[in-house]
């Protein structure tokens, strides 16, 4: 009460005030209850004075979760918790570095497993815009004016720990944050995570199946990718063929290779696969590799444009962010897809060249294109021929390296004069194609004309990729709420 000496002292010091943020912590460990709730914040001189209840909540209580004891932790408390405000214009959240501090106190009811009970409550990208954004903006290092992060200092501590030293509990709470601090787009963050939990499960191996056990089922790849390239690299240095097996027989293969699309953790489970292939272990699922050829994985479908145009009727963020080189993913993300083949890994011919997808293009084409092309193909064959028959006459007529030479008088003036008639023709056959193919299809025409005689792998449909991108995005969950401020604000990348 104002009267006294306490109340006397609260109304004249502010809630960052070293006494306040100490009784912040005793009272609750000696009387089970907290500070904020002895306040009369509805007496007049508390309502005009400097000290209010939510700055005393953000902080004098906020600070004292990082160093009362285990035993002061209560309904109340956690209640208290919740109400710690976060700012509306930065993605930091001052709750979460609180329970990383947290963490790895053994008997702590707020350690890592609170942490991992929260983040398994929410939805995946309720997560990414609470979490993984947290994780994405808090993890920096020590400098002249800020000390380092919370996320900072823990996984460059357990990068450098004897982690053998720590007891099971500890190695598991270890796991659990770092595995956590895995799911952000930040990737830097997580390659740096990603290396201290290798090094967590090289030197604790006994404790993978555990984790194996616990978040193979998490709804984030990013996780899921963490935790078998984790396990991959840690295994690398075992060869206890036991402790292999359990490995291998923990691991949910065919859950994962069926049901889960993400190259990065197929390419683990391959890598794990192999390298106890190598040592003889059992329990390996051979019936699943190599798995670009096992039966149940599903193809790759892509939605049509109609598909698309209904979707972005109802979501157009999403079609504006993957579908167009205006948003983030679109720029950045899509544009890096180029040189990949759009043939099925279950084909046992191989990937697709430039050439034979031209080639069955316009064979699906009119009796009369088909007839064009072929001709095409005779005239593109004799102008080869030519240009061999050239180089290696001159090859056998000169032993200087002369290449610009070389290049300037290959032919001579009939070859010339036959390839000049050639190109002529070939211009001609090209239009009359373009001319007979409908409209819609013009685009695709051109390029696969220009294309025609290249022996390079062919290039992936980036239109049907960005469709694909958009219809998956959707299906996923990730609705126009979601994207809400998009213009205004950075927008979480991960939800692109």
């Amino acid at each position: 009460m104002p009267e006294n000496k306490v109340g006397q002292f609260l109304l004249k010091n502010s809630p960052g005030n070293g006494i306040i943020e100490v009784l912040s912590v005793l009272i609750p460990e000696r009387f089970n209850c907290e500070l904020v709730d002895l306040i009369d914040w509805n007496h007049p001189e508390f309502i005009s004075c400097y000290l209010d209840k939510q700055r005393l909540i953000d902080s004098a209580f906020a600070y004292s979760l990082t160093v009362r004891s285990s035993n002061a932790f209560s309904e109340r408390t956690n209640t208290l918790f919740n109400q710690i405000s976060t700012p509306s214009f930065t993605y930091q959240d001052d709750r979460f570095d609180i329970l990383i501090r947290l963490s790895l106190q053994v008997e702590n009811p707020w350690n890592a497993t609170k942490l991992d009970a929260v983040l398994r409550r929410l939805d995946s990208a309720t997560r990414d815009a609470l979490w993984s954004t947290h994780i994405a903006v808090s993890d920096y290092g020590e400098d002249a004016d800020l000390s380092a992060s919370p996320i900072r200092t823990l996984v460059e501590w357990a990068s450098e720990v004897d982690v053998c030293d720590l007891s099971g509990d500890s190695q598991k709470l270890l796991g659990t944050v770092l595995l956590w601090l895995t799911t952000t787009t930040n990737l830097k963050s997580r390659e740096r995570t990603e290396r201290a939990l290798a090094r967590l499960f090289a030197l604790a191996p006994a404790q993978i199946t555990y984790f194996i056990d616990s978040f193979s089922d998490i709804d984030d790849q990013y996780l899921v990718e963490s935790l078998y390239s984790s396990i991959y690299a840690a295994i690398l240095r075992q060869s206890n063929l036991l402790l292999l097996k359990q490995i291998a027989k923990s691991i949910p293969w065919a859950r994962l290779i069926e049901n889960v699309p993400d190259i990065l953790i197929r390419d683990s489970l391959t890598g794990i696969f192999e390298y106890g292939k190598s040592l003889s272990v059992p329990a390996l699922p051979e019936e699943m590799f190599p798995i670009h050829k096992h039966p149940s994985l599903k193809p790759l479908i892509f939605p049509n444009k109609q598909n698309i145009d209904e979707i972005r009727e109802q979501c157009s963020e999403i079609a504006r962010s993957a579908g167009s080189e205006f948003g983030d993913f679109g720029k950045y993300t899509m544009s890096m897809i180029n040189l990949w083949s759009s043939t099925s890994l279950q084909d046992a011919s191989g990937p697709q060249t430039e050439r034979e997808k031209s080639e069955i293009f316009f064979a699906k084409q009119s009796p009369e294109v088909t007839e064009l092309f072929d001709e095409i193909k005779a005239l593109d064959l004799r102008k080869s021929l030519i240009d061999e028959q050239a180089a290696s006459r001159y090859l056998e007529n000169n032993s200087t390296n002369d290449y610009s030479f070389y290049f300037k008088n290959l032919k001579n003036s009939n070859e010339k004069k036959e390839i000049e008639t050639i190109d002529f023709r070939l211009e001609q056959l090209q239009n009359e194609i373009r001319e007979k193919i409908s409209p819609a299809e013009s685009n695709r025409t051109d390029l696969l004309l220009q294309s025609r005689n290249s022996d390079s792998i062919s290039k992936f449909d980036k239109s049907a990729a960005q469709r694909w991108v958009v219809k998956h995005a959707y299906e996923m969950g990730w609705k126009k709420e979601l994207f809400s401020g998009f213009e205004e604000m950075y927008c979480n990348p991960r939800l692109q």
